[in-house]
């Protein structure tokens, strides 16, 4: 069955560190054109006019910043990636995989300058999973069609003036697209990691085409490639906290204070006593506004613009509008209060939009001291996220946040000695600084970045793989943050909890 398979690599998508509060405004939509139904046959069938071409897979192009790459197995009719490593530049490839027939389903689209037709067909998987061959036939008698319609339009001309596009790894049947959210990779050295179930879609667009009388054959004028419709987005974590902190402990219930430990877990009355430990872990929940991974997608063609239509209707509704929008699955709306802690969320189906979507496909993950330390090479058990957008023209963020920040919370949890050049060696509590949380995509014309944004150009967004870095940084405080203790009865669980999981005592 076919399925498209990916290795990753990596381009950069102008997008710039932001607080994940800002709403979108919107594009207009993008109106879907009647379309008319292509009767298809077997080529061989007597009347039918011929239509065969082959299309090579193209391999992503690299973006203006950091993040692509190019290169199956039998099961569902899919697209997959397949994510290696470690050079980030040459990490990501793909190949179709045919049903067990040997074929894929295809949405072709058959237009002149005043109409547009459409069917479903199927096409040969060729060239090792790089290519797909369309053979088939069109029934285009003239007399069998309403005057003035495009098929009395395209059968009368023979097909002059005619183009062709089509697209593969939508919802079979169906114009349509469900994405499947947000992935997590760890990557491991020697190891791939294949993500399946029609990940991502493949398309070509603008095939003129040519009518040979003698042969009733009609075949494009040029090569014929097929590349990604859409964009993905990989999400690295760079965490800068120092790597280490004093151990403290908190065993007499929620109204006392935490106090310095050594080893033994003898309390102290000052840090400069207590044991120093390893730094654990954030937390990290990954999150998206609006993108047009968030919902499914309707398919269609604009043949004035020469590209397809990929949820285009939706442009122009505020931000994640739940009940004009199929949501994908591994979205949820979430609500959780000033201290970061998680209340009851709200679920798709219930609640007028919510500007970020927490990416539960991808979970909560853990991002250590010092993660992804090169911006080409992938580290051993680093963990990042990807996420397939199908329509280049959305416009949204991605971001994240920290459920719980223990241990990055500017409590006494946090608290450590370090040099820095603005003020010496000092002992400090470190909290989570959450001013630079998010990436925003922008329109086509460019912007100068300001200090707390770094942006992509919308048009430069398809058939690209764009990798953000977000830097996960402190916030230097003399006597800590004072949020974390207003929840004390919730920061000692949780802390207790932890103690047990990197086995603090």
């Amino acid at each position: 069955m076919k399925k498209i398979f990916m290795t990753l690599a990596a381009v950069g998508l102008f997008f710039s560190c932001s607080k994940e509060n800002a709403e979108p405004q919107l594009q207009p939509s993008t109106q879907q054109e009647q379309e008319a139904a292509l009767q298809t046959v077997d080529p061989n069938t007597p009347g039918a006019i011929r239509l065969s071409l082959d299309a090579d897979v193209e391999p992503f192009v690299v973006g203006s910043g950091a993040f692509v790459g190019e290169d199956a197995q039998q099961g569902a009719r899919a697209t997959e990636a397949i994510v290696g490593g470690p050079n980030i530049n040459s990490a990501i490839s793909y190949n179709i995989t045919p049903e067990a027939d040997g074929m894929v389903p295809v949405q072709l689209y058959l237009y002149d300058s005043q109409g547009i037709a459409s069917a479903n067909v199927r096409g040969e998987v060729t060239k090792d999973g790089k290519g797909v061959s369309l053979s088939l036939g069109m029934l285009l008698d003239p007399t069998k069609f309403s005057r003035g319609s495009v098929l009395e339009r395209l059968a009368k001309n023979k097909l002059d003036g005619a183009k062709l596009a089509f697209i593969i790894g939508h919802d079979g049947a169906n114009t349509t697209f469900t994405n499947k959210g947000a992935r997590l990779i760890t990557y491991k050295a020697g190891q791939k990691v294949t993500l399946g179930g029609n990940y991502i879609m493949l398309k070509a667009t603008e095939i003129p085409l040519k009518y040979d009388a003698t042969t009733k054959t009609v075949k494009p004028t040029k090569a014929v490639t097929l590349g990604m419709q859409g964009y993905l987005i990989g999400a690295r974590f760079r965490n800068r906290f120092l790597p280490k902190v004093y151990k403290y402990l908190w065993k007499n219930g929620s109204h006392t204070d935490p106090y310095p430990a050594d080893k033994n877990g003898n309390k102290y009355a000052s840090p400069r006593y207590a044991e120093v430990i390893d730094r654990p872990p954030l937390d990290i929940m990954f999150r998206v506004d609006n993108l047009s991974a968030t919902y499914r997608t309707d398919i269609s063609y604009n043949r004035q613009f020469g590209e397809f239509s990929i949820g285009r209707a939706l442009e122009n509704t505020s931000a994640n509008i739940i009940r004009q929008r199929v949501m994908s699955p591994g979205f949820k709306a979430s609500a959780y209060d000033r201290s970061g802690k998680p209340s009851q969320g709200k679920t798709h189906g219930s609640g007028e939009h919510e500007n970020f979507l927490d990416a539960t496909s991808a979970g909560v993950f853990y991002v250590p001291v010092g993660s992804a330390p090169s911006d080409t090479q992938f580290s051993e058990g680093e963990q990042f996220v990807i996420l397939y957008c199908p329509n280049p023209h959305d416009k949204g963020s991605v971001a994240y946040r920290s459920p719980k920040k223990l241990f990055y919370d500017g409590s006494p949890f946090s608290q450590m000695t370090g040099t820095w050049q603005d003020i010496g060696t000092r002992t400090v509590f470190l909290g989570l600084a959450n001013d630079k949380n998010s990436f925003v995509k922008v329109q086509d014309t460019p912007t100068s970045p300001s200090n707390n944004k770094h942006e992509i150009r919308r048009k430069s967004a398809d058939n690209k793989f764009y990798f953000v870095t977000f830097t996960i940084e402190p916030n230097r405080m003399d006597s800590g943050s004072g949020f974390w203790s207003s929840h004390r009865a919730i920061s000692y669980k949780d802390y207790t909890e932890a103690f047990a999981k990197y086995n603090i005592k």
